[in-house]
């Protein structure tokens, strides 16, 4: 029996030493496949990031050029919105009726008179009844003077403008001699100082 014993143990052995072997084997196998999967995988990381990353900045390229044609459009619409405005000013001083600028000049608005002129108003535009310009209102209706400063520092005001005589045959100055406000002289200076006669 010892020597059944010892057989056995020796094909057990053999055995054992067969199947380290073949674990061996399938170990180095297997590691090898992982190592080729492994850099398999980086690759197509590699592939995937860079594709990811080319399409995030055309997306971002994209997003930007649609931010611009967006703002373009805003200028373009505030431009036009602006024009449309202006041309209304205009529009109103060349029909030559009473005018918002003279409208905003007899209601003493600073910030109207401001912006009309800013935007195209005619001082020297006259109403069609009165023949009035803007200077002959601020003469006759103003309590203050920053409205005719205004108008007399501006680019359409000129000798002409200034010195205009109404349908009635008065300048500014006349209304502003004969006007019933406690600023009259103040009113009176500033136009002379200007070149009213």
């Amino acid at each position: 029996m010892k020597g059944q014993d010892q057989k056995v143990k020796s094909n057990l052995d053999k055995l054992d030493e067969k199947v380290n072997s073949n674990l061996d084997k399938l170990k180095t196998e297997v590691n090898s496949n992982l190592n080729e999967l492994n850099s398999k995988l980086n690759k197509l990381d590699q592939k995937v990031q860079h594709t990811l990353t080319t399409r995030l900045s055309r997306l971002e390229e994209s997003m930007a050029y649609l931010v611009q044609c967006q703002q373009a459009r805003q200028r373009r619409e505030k431009e036009e919105e602006e024009e449309a405005r202006r041309q209304a000013v205009i529009g109103a001083n060349c029909r030559q009726q009473y005018g918002s600028l003279n409208l905003a000049v007899e209601k003493e608005d600073v910030e109207a008179v401001q912006w009309y002129l800013n935007n195209g108003g005619n001082v020297g535009a006259v109403d069609d009844y009165y023949k009035m310009n803007s200077l002959h209102w601020a003469a006759l209706c103003t309590k203050n003077t920053d409205v005719l400063t205004l108008l007399l520092n501006h680019s359409t005001c000129n000798n002409n403008v200034i010195n205009a005589k109404s349908s009635g045959g008065y300048t500014p100055l006349k209304y502003a001699t004969n006007c019933n406000s406690s600023i009259k002289n103040a009113l009176v200076e500033l136009l002379k100082q200007h070149g009213a006669q």
